[in-house]
């Protein structure tokens, strides 16, 4: 009997996730991913818009058995929920870093280990039931895309116990332990500030990683953003700043939100890990 699986996910991440999927000759998986318009651009891949009132109808069209999910924004509606199982991938070892932006939080803290947890979805984010866990080490030269092999390679390894299980109908879940949640969400990002206890590794992990944010560095008792670094000066990156253990030359833009003014001469200044 062939099973039929919507996988909901960023589109980004399609191709990854077919790598995956592709090898059960079981199961029928439809990729659908959040867009303007609702269009169908593959066979098995479907672009929808997203409001509070989608009900994701498309489900009982495809006659789709079980829901899978990686990196979806949208909570999902309770009626859907009360008659379609649904499960996510979620990229830590929850209850730790719940929350949209698990992978870079990990990194801005210094672990030194993740996870993938597959968990059942609930009516609240990242708060479901959970089927298992896998770990992975977090090296001081993972970059974005070295984390996410590793987060695939978790996913794979999850995939092939699931459908085993699910084929046996052997699927057992565990509830989380509330007391040991961390959640995050992009506020927090605001916390982060490089200063002079950085090494010069943990900079360039977090800048090699975090290069959709904007960094913030202190210079003295203000607050700048990170525009661009070099290793050696150059015209743009010519502001000196000191690390625990390197020199790393910068350029900076105000941050506006605290009225900080621009630093119109070069200075010799400690920052960052």
């Amino acid at each position: 009997m062939i099973m039929r699986i919507a996988f909901l996910c960023n589109a980004k991440y399609v191709l990854s996730l077919k790598k995956i999927m592709n090898q059960y000759h079981n199961i029928e998986t439809f990729y659908f991913c959040s867009s303007d318009k609702e269009q169908k651009i593959k066979e098995d891949e479907y672009k929808i818009k997203i409001d509070k009132n989608y009900e994701y109808e498309i489900f009982k069209l495809l006659e789709i058995d079980l829901v899978l999910m990686y990196s979806w924004k949208y909570l999902i509606p309770e009626n859907v929920l009360n008659r379609i199982p649904v499960y996510n991938f979620h990229p830590s070892l929850l209850p730790a870093y719940r929350g949209p932006l698990p992978l870079t939080f990990q990194i801005l803290n210094g672990e030194k280990t993740g996870g993938v947890t597959l968990h059942k979805v609930d009516k609240y984010y990242d708060n479901g039931a959970i089927y298992t866990q896998m770990k992975y080490n977090i090296s001081s030269n993972d970059t974005s895309v070295i984390l996410e092999i590793k987060v695939f390679q978790c996913i794979k390894r999850i995939m092939d116990m699931f459908v085993k299980d699910l084929i046996n109908s052997n699927i057992l879940l565990t509830n989380q332990d509330i007391s040991k949640v961390t959640c995050y969400s992009y506020a927090d990002l605001n916390k982060y500030i490089i200063d002079n206890t950085y090494s010069l590794n943990k900079f360039l992990q977090i800048s090699r990683y975090i290069n959709k944010v904007k960094l913030k560095i202190k210079v003295g008792n203000d607050i700048y953003f990170l525009k661009n670094y070099k290793i050696d000066r150059d015209n743009i990156c010519n502001y000196e700043y000191c690390l625990t253990n390197k020199k790393i030359y910068v350029s900076i833009i105000p941050y506006k939100d605290v009225g900080v003014k621009t630093i119109n001469k070069v200075a010799s200044i400690p920052i960052v890990p």
